[in-house]
């Protein structure tokens, strides 16, 4: 073997100055890396380490839910957390950050002293930050975090040698292997596996000392090995039996793991089991998600050998992570964080063995392959980079910071927002020195809202396991009556089966927990909700906090999956089974041949935000508060989405539309939220909602809301669709109309045609026209075939038991009453009239096809749903809204007849409409519709201005006004008119826009100059 010079000269083989630099960027790195740890928040096993933490700096003993699922190393190190930087959730992420830092430093002296180079321990230390700060917030700050880094400098101690034979020496030495043995048992309390490698340090100990001794003196100091590690590891246990003991914890820690880890994790093994439990460990290791570090352990272990320890380097590191793979394998339970002790080792592992390949000089030029790994896999990171740039947004912009928290701090069944959301209201309305209770598994609640728990069962595992279930509800219920929590919170949508043995939430659980539901019952008054949160308040304390008015719901039984299938812009003549000639939508059509089809449905208004506002709530747009493209959604108006959420819905919508951001309001109730703008085309928005569904289960009802945009303005449909509806023509706009596809004002029209003379001068000619029309009609083909895609999947993942609602939030003039390719700002049935279609499953007693011509509107939609699902809402929700329930339409019946009414959107080109006066809502066009008739009145105009008449079963292109002529009709419905804005609140001119809002909408081209 080399000498360990020689090896450095032939590994390292570059100048001082290059290693310097090499170093020095490492080390940027390093600390970058590490600075991210410290601006992470907890996830949920975090909360629990927390909250038992304060428990033991404030003198108690562990409650015993706490041991049921972590070791009490973690609990420890927390506790020092909380200790040295306080109670907030960052104190356990600086001390992470210090540990892995620690761990660099071990990986430097380990590399140095086996593999020749000090260079080695840094690059490796790059490679394992970068691994652990890709696992995100939920798998770091975990027992795996800390212990890996104890198991490093464990193995720093296992090789460490005398440099002679004094006696102060020989002290050090039996001193650094007392202190193997000692971070080894540490380790373990961190998590057993981790403790394994005591096995491996001990025989390579053993083994150096007998081979370097007489028969006579190896013995003797093999004795003197297996001495100092009986004392190091004795002296850990020893200390940690005192502690239990001596805080009253030894039952707990006791009935843990031998009465609850025997049934929470799969502890039995068999020899047939392994190959199965080995492949599950190395492909569900992260290392296994790129080739870079595979090849890196590969080249390691493979011949020659380049140092002299080089063999009792891999004998030590294989032999821990063995120990923890054999561990994890055991568990059964393969979560990331559980290979975070495996890290640090494979990253040693991997760096050496390019280390290995760089030392052989005809074997360099592999190293482009090895830079090109590197690179590919850099380049696959893009999630980290952009998480690392949103943690810095968060840190520097106070405004944003909750917002991009939320985000960042999402994960699996955790939801950040809602959890901080009811913290800080716990925080800002309850006593602070009283405790709450968390009936589910969100444990950061109280260390967000500073609170402790009123129950030493915090994580209600054990009255929710088949095991010792009465007991633990007994005492539970005990605790609660004694400590008379200020609130309780439930929890919906966090099943843990891997934990509790069954598929329920905390939610369905506690349906099953009578005495705890009458404690709630007969001493809480529900509060509110934040997403799947919701606070029950303790009622003596009522008084001292304002309440909220929304109204109650119960869960219903039927649970079936729900689809509302909305098209923007979409005229119901221009489906190809309501009479147009182009086969614009066969799967609509198909569709429709099972489902309640109604002919003469209307939108209360044809413009996006407020007629989906209108949709999802029932009510007309005086009464949403939502009269104007960038109004919010009133707070007060309950919609479809929060009842559903109530009902057990997952509730998920995929919105394409740059209008309906979040801003306006109609996310609330929504689990999920995906918005775009409108160059989200029909196909990514089918696979945006496959991509949000597919963690969804068949048995998880769902409420999916996909909304698609491209039959608006721009018509950009693909090339293929546009030739195939218009093969023979070859002039102007031959596959397009509009400067780029989802271009929005005047973007969204041509740039030699601006919005303003194509909509209102529209200067083409007919075949032009015929044209632009025919591309209208091919981005509706477009968006049939996309939509045909997401059904098919949508019934093939969840099956058949889907109710379908398909509609339109309005219409598109082309033409009529020279008001060309635009909505909103007349309300003639070209905009105003929608399709609406009602598909139910084919197992429901109402299944098949109808056609329904009564006079409908979209203020219909949420009555009906409501209605046909059996959902219990209050009378008081009920009689608010502006339209009815259809469901007697469903099943064959009719209802009476009645009025529907409409105004038109604001206008921004007011001087370009025709009739026009006031540009306010008081000035808007109206219209009602009742039979055959529809009036249309323009408020502040008189004479033959002010009323149009039409009969529109005669004349649905409302050509003739018969306002003249049937005076008597005019008066009857100009009645009804009146009486339904006497309903509404006094409407005022509307505000000046704001500078914002007025700059926003001139650079959409809503806005002339």
């Amino acid at each position: 073997m080399p000498h360990a010079e020689t090896t450095r000269k032939k590994t390292i083989g570059a100048s001082p100055l290059w290693v310097i630099a090499f170093a020095a960027l490492g080390l940027i790195i390093i600390a970058a890396l590490a600075f991210q740890l410290c601006l992470m928040q907890h996830g949920r096993d975090q909360g629990i380490y927390s909250v038992v933490a304060q428990v033991m700096l404030d003198g108690g003993a562990p409650y015993k839910d706490a041991w049921d699922f972590k070791t009490p190393g973690i609990f420890f190190a927390y506790a020092l957390a909380h200790g040295l930087f306080g109670p907030a959730m960052y104190a356990p992420r600086i001390l992470e950050a210090l540990a892995l830092l620690s761990m660099v430093g071990g990986l430097v002296l380990l590399s140095r002293r086996l593999l020749g180079h000090w260079l080695v321990g840094i690059a490796a230390g790059v490679v394992a930050l970068f691994y652990h700060v890709n696992l995100r917030f939920w798998d770091t700050a975990q027992p795996e975090s800390f212990g890996g880094a104890l198991v490093v400098w464990a193995l720093v101690l296992a090789t460490y040698r005398a440099s002679d034979a004094t006696s102060r020496s020989q002290l050090k030495q039996n001193a650094s292997w007392a202190g193997c043995a000692a971070l080894f048992a540490l380790a373990a309390i961190f998590k057993p596996p981790l403790g394994g490698g005591i096995l491996f340090a001990f025989a390579a100990i053993a083994a150096r000392e007998w081979r370097s001794r007489t028969e006579t003196g190896a013995v003797r100091k093999v004795g003197a090995v297996a001495l100092s590690f009986l004392v190091g590891g004795g002296l850990i246990v020893g200390l940690l039996l005192i502690y239990l003991v001596g805080t009253g914890a030894w039952a707990s820690f006791h009935y843990t793991f031998w009465g609850y880890v025997p049934h929470y994790t799969t502890l039995s093994f068999s020899w047939t089991a392994l190959p199965r439990f080995l492949f599950e460990v190395f492909t569900k290791w992260p290392a296994a998600a790129h080739p870079f570090v595979w090849i890196g352990i590969l080249l390691a272990l493979a011949p020659p050998r380049v140092h002299a320890r080089e063999k009792e380097a891999l004998f030590l590191v294989l032999g821990a992570a063995a120990a923890q793979i054999v561990g994890v394998a055991l568990q059964a339970k393969f979560f990331a964080y559980h290979y975070g002790g495996l890290v640090p080792l494979a990253a040693f592992l991997a760096v050496w063995g390019y280390a290995k390949l760089a030392s052989h000089r005809r074997a360099r030029w592999a190293l482009i392959v090895v830079a090109i790994l590197g690179i590919h896999y850099a380049s696959t990171q893009a999630s980290l980079f952009e998480r690392s740039a949103q943690r810095w947004e968060a840190l520097t912009n106070a405004e944003t910071s909750d917002e991009i928290n939320d985000r960042l701090h999402t994960l699996y069944d955790v939801n950040a927002q809602p959890n901080r959301v009811v913290a800080e209201w716990i925080a800002e309305n309850t006593p602070a020195d009283q405790p709450i209770f968390v009936w589910g598994f969100e444990p950061t609640i109280y260390v967000q809202a500073s609170r402790r728990s009123a129950s030493r069962y915090f994580y209600n595992v054990i009255q929710r396991s088949a095991w010792d279930r009465d007991n633990a509800r007994r005492v539970l219920i005990e605790d609660l009556k004694k400590s008379k929590p200020s609130v309780i919170i439930t929890l919906k949508r966090d099943r843990c089966p891997h934990v509790v043995g069954n598929n329920l939430d905390s939610e369905q659980a506690l349906e099953a927990f009578p005495s705890l539901l009458r404690l709630m019952g007969d001493r809480y008054q529900r509060a509110g909700e934040a997403q799947d949160l919701t606070v029950y308040l303790r009622q003596d304390l009522v008084p001292e906090i304002q309440q909220s008015a929304r109204p109650e719901v119960n869960i219903s039984p039927l649970k079936r999956h729900i689809l509302l299938l909305t098209i923007d812009t979409l005229r119901p003549d221009y489906l190809s089974s309501q009479g147009y000639p182009l086969p614009t939508t066969p799967t609509l059509d198909a569709l429709y041949e099972s489902a309640t089809v109604f002919t003469r449905a209307v939108t209360p208004i044809p413009r996006t935000t407020q007629a989906l506002a209108s949709l999802l709530t029932g009510r007309y747009p005086h009464a949403t508060k939502v009269r104007t493209l960038l109004d919010r959604l009133s707070p007060n108006t309950p919609s479809l989405a929060e009842i559903a959420r109530h009902h057990g819905y997952e509730t998920v919508a995929i919105v394409s539309n740059h209008l309906l951001t979040p801003e306006r309001g109609l996310d609330r109730g929504f689990d999920t939220y995906d918005f775009a703008d409108d160059s989200r085309s029909a196909k990514q928005t089918t696979e945006a909602a496959k991509e949000a569904l597919r963690q969804n289960g068949a048995d998880d009802p769902i409420f999916l809301w996909v909304h698609y945009i491209d039959p608006h303005v721009p018509y950009y449909p693909e090339e293929t669709t546009a030739r195939a509806f218009s093969p023979n023509y070859d002039g102007r706009y031959r596959h397009h109309f509009g400067q780029v596809y989802g271009g929005t004002g005047n973007r969204a029209y041509p740039a030699d045609l601006p919005k303003r003379v194509a909509v209102y001068e529209n200067p083409l000619s007919d075949e032009v026209n015929a044209q632009v029309r025919r591309l209208y009609a091919a981005d509706i083909r477009d968006t049939d075939n996309a939509i045909a895609e997401l059904l098919t999947w949508l019934k093939s993942r969840f099956g058949d038991d889907w109710t379908i609602v398909f509609t339109s939030d309005h219409g598109e003039s082309l033409g009529e009453h020279d008001f060309h390719y635009d909505h909103g700002d007349y309300v003639y049935d070209a905009s105003a009239r929608v399709p609406l279609a009602v598909a139910l499953p084919s197992g429901h007693p109402a299944y098949g096809a109808r056609v329904v011509d009564d006079r409908v509107s979209l203020v219909d939609l949420a009555p009906t749903m409501i209605d046909l699902l059996g959902w219990n809402v209050s009378p008081e929700l009920t009689s608010q809204f502006g339209g009815r329930s259809l469901a007697p339409c469903l099943e064959g019946g009719t209802l009476p007849s009645r009025a529907l009414f409409a105004e038109c959107g604001r206008s921004y080109y007011p001087d370009m409409i025709e009739g026009r006066v006031r540009f306010d809502v008081a000035g808007r066009f109206r219209a009602v519709w009742k039979d055959e008739w529809k009036l249309i009145w323009t408020p502040f105009q008189q004479d033959e201005t002010e009323h149009q008449l039409y009969n529109v079963a005669e004349d649905p292109a409302e050509l003739e006004d018969l306002s003249d002529a049937h005076r008597d009709k005019v008066t009857e419905l100009m009645t009804e008119l009146q009486r339904w804005l006497a309903g509404q609140e006094a409407a005022p001119a509307l505000q000046e826009l704001s500078e914002e809002e007025y700059e926003r909408l001139k650079s959409l081209g809503y806005i002339g100059d």
